[in-house]
């Protein structure tokens, strides 16, 4: 699609909460970019298994529409290419049965492992991105909110790691480079 052209991506802020319990993820992806034209809607790949909940820009929610594997986000103003600009998605879904591999399986020893990679499905079916075209995000930072007892292993650099109410724990991780969304994965099990 040409729309996919019409911005360049230069952040994505994106985080997730996994529920173990019931193959599932909720996620709120922040991303950052500058229209190359004047538009008035931007275009992002989105698994069809995900629900959107909301999408803000500036303090108001948007109006959006699914196209298939594609998420037009359509705006209230025209956006010019002289500032950058961002959006924000709140969405959740299902990871169940997505991909040619198991996403959530049991090891030898019973042990609960999740993987979220580009060898288990494509990063649009866990996270809202632009996987069409090689448009790579300057940077990335991706926070993982796991269960206590799994500890996680990911591509990113982890900043920090903090206990949360509820017997949880939030993995902050950055990509500091230059970025595709296949190039992001997150591996969950224990220790």
């Amino acid at each position: 699609l040409e729309k996919f052209g019409e911005y360049d991506l230069l952040h994505y802020e994106l985080e997730v909460q996994l529920s173990t319990e019931k193959s599932r993820i909720a996620g709120t992806q922040k991303i950052t970019f500058r229209p190359l034209v004047s538009l008035r809607n931007i275009f992002l790949d989105m698994g069809p298994h995900l629900e959107v909940h909301q999408v803000k820009w500036k303090g108001k929610k948007l109006n959006y529409e699914f196209l298939g594997e594609i998420l037009r986000i359509d705006f209230p103003e025209v956006l010019h290419s002289d500032r950058n600009e961002w959006v924000e998605i709140v969405y959740y879904g299902d990871l169940k049965g997505t991909g040619p591999y198991p996403v959530w399986q049991k090891s030898t020893f019973s042990q609960l492992q999740v993987g979220l990679d580009a060898a288990h499905l494509p990063a649009y079916f866990w996270w809202p991105c632009k996987e069409h075209g090689n448009d790579q995000a300057d940077s990335m930072r991706l926070s993982v909110i796991v269960p206590e007892e799994l500890s996680i292993f990911s591509s990113g650099t982890e900043l920090s790691n903090e206990a949360l109410p509820g017997n949880f724990v939030r993995y902050d991780l950055a990509y500091l480079y230059p970025i595709l969304p296949e190039e992001v994965s997150v591996y969950l099990g224990r220790l």
